[in-house]
């Protein structure tokens, strides 16, 4: 028990915006829709600024929450295949 609030307290610290901000290379991100049927709804979640919304385009993986790449396997291999990410 100890670890896991110590792993979400690190967790809830961790703001890689600037860094984000000023990357040099193309940047996708992959988010679980949560459940939620609106996406702008499962979007909020994240707190994302509009700058870094923008340089950071975010694909809502759905049936999926916090492991898309377990939950969903097959809608993140087609977003990798649609960003170019893994061959086609």
């Amino acid at each position: 028990m100890h670890i896991t609030c110590w792993l979400r307290q690190s967790a809830q610290k961790l703001d890689y915006t600037e860094k984000a901000l000023h990357l040099q290379c193309k940047c996708v991100a992959a988010y679980g829709d949560r459940g939620f049927p609106d996406r702008t709804k499962g979007m909020a979640a994240l707190h994302w600024s509009p700058e870094l919304l923008e340089r950071v385009p975010v694909h809502t993986v759905p049936n999926s929450c916090h492991f898309p790449m377990v939950e969903n396997p097959e809608a993140v291999l087609a977003f990798l295949r649609e960003v170019d990410v893994i061959a086609k």
